[in-house]
């Protein structure tokens, strides 16, 4: 019974990630705009790296690019010492949300992005997203494709939150829901023109806060892919890697819906064929060929690299370790 179960949502994890696909625009390069006000959400546990804050830095006029980050975050000073501009504020009196309903209130600018901390963009990608907004209106949620100078950790990464997201809830269905499942672990952006804006709810984590007033407000969202136009940022070493994946596993157990619980059965999805090869060997052979056809479908949508193919069992057990490894490590902790 267990692996007729699976077997079902490998096939419906197919049919998910096609139709999600077939529904999302596409960012294309531009050149040309009148610019964009861009607010990157820095959380306290965040770490950028210098590369990373040198390419934002690089992003000029007529473009506007800010950060949001807490009093006590360890950063702030080498932010500013790269001339980007920072509002901080006090995260135990106010929110995310507050400081960016603060700084669309002051600005000048026709379209607006709001993202999580490194996912990397150059201004052609800010001027595509101009043109997706002119040619499509919006808003639009921005999944950004997976991108590292090290070709493995990419590719071990190209499972992630952002593709369980894709592959286990349609997005329309998701946008209209009251508990918005995975947002909160994803790496997105969202983009609109000011003219949609109204001031956003306060909510604890800024995605649900904006998705949800949209949704109160009978605007529809919808979705885009970022090419390589959008990307999340890595870091070369696997030990950044496991870092990354266990934050996520951190904060799966923070948000107030079933985050977890999906995110780890996506990963029993991705690595049944390896898990239980002994147990189920006929539904391990069904679903590994299933699961071939469905990264086939990931390879094309997001443009990985076919060695995601290859590397998809250790990174479905390395997703796995992961959470093991957080919660023996919240349960020493709690001891």
């Amino acid at each position: 019974m267990l692996g007729f179960i699976f077997l079902l949502l490998t096939i419906r994890q197919i049919y998910i990630i096609i139709r999600n696909g077939l529904t999302a625009r596409q960012v294309k390069e531009a050149t040309t705009g009148e610019g964009c006000l861009v607010i990157v959400n820095i959380k306290k546990r965040d770490l950028v790296d210098d590369s990373f804050l040198l390419k934002m830095q690089a992003i000029g006029a007529p473009h506007d690019v800010r950060f949001i980050v807490p009093l006590d975050h360890p950063q702030i000073l080498e932010i500013n010492s790269k001339g980007l501009q920072t509002k901080e504020f006090n995260s135990s009196v106010e929110s995310h949300t507050d400081m960016i309903n603060k700084m669309i209130e002051k600005t000048s600018l026709k379209s607006i992005l709001i993202c999580d901390t490194n996912i990397e963009f150059e201004s052609k990608s800010l001027f595509g997203l101009e043109k997706l907004l002119a040619d499509n209106k919006g808003p639009f949620v921005l999944v950004p494709q997976v991108r590292s100078s090290n070709l493995v950790i990419e590719c071990l990464y190209n499972l992630n939150p952002n593709l369980a997201l894709l592959s286990l809830i349609n997005f329309k269905k998701l946008i209209r829901a009251t508990k918005k499942t995975f947002v909160e672990v994803s790496e997105i952006g969202i983009f609109f023109r000011k003219s949609d804006y109204s001031e956003f709810q306060v909510d604890p984590d800024w995605k649900k806060a904006i998705l949800q007033t949209f949704h109160q407000r009978n605007i529809v969202v919808k979705l885009c892919f970022g090419e390589k136009l959008f990307s999340i940022r890595l870091l070369p070493d696997f030990k950044a890697l496991w870092n990354k994946m266990g934050r996520t596993w951190f904060m799966a157990s923070k948000a107030s819906d079933y985050t977890t619980t999906a995110l780890l059965a996506q990963t029993i999805v991705w690595g049944f064929p390896i898990i239980f090869l002994k147990i189920y060997p006929f539904y391990a052979f069904l679903i590994l060929f299933f699961l071939i056809i469905y990264r086939i479908f990931t390879v094309i949508i997001f443009q990985e690299n076919v060695l995601t193919l290859v590397l998809h069992p250790i990174s479905s057990l390395l997703w796995l370790a992961s959470f093991i490894w957080d919660k023996i490590r919240w349960a020493a902790k709690g001891a």
